[in-house]
């Protein structure tokens, strides 16, 4: 479809929706101060924000499937 036709029909062309959008849902949660995420679960803290910022919480709860845990023992030593 050529730009011109989009323009003609009111389309966005740009990305500042899509950048506004990263910044709702990223920015506000992510980027607080003294926050710090490894990329899995700064993932799932934006799907979350998305399902709620697009008012599609229960429909993710219903599809949800939590990760497995893995758990690190530690060993107590007693009387060392």
């Amino acid at each position: 479809m050529p730009l011109s036709s989009d323009v003609e029909q009111g389309l966005q062309i740009g990305s500042d929706s899509a950048e506004s959008a990263v910044k709702q849902v990223v920015g506000a949660r992510i980027k607080q101060a003294g926050m710090r995420w490894n990329a899995e679960r700064a993932e799932a803290i934006a799907h979350f924000r998305a399902s709620i910022l697009s008012d599609r919480w229960d429909d993710m709860w219903e599809n949800f499937t939590p990760p497995p845990r893995q758990y690190q023992r530690q060993e107590i030593l007693v009387g060392a």
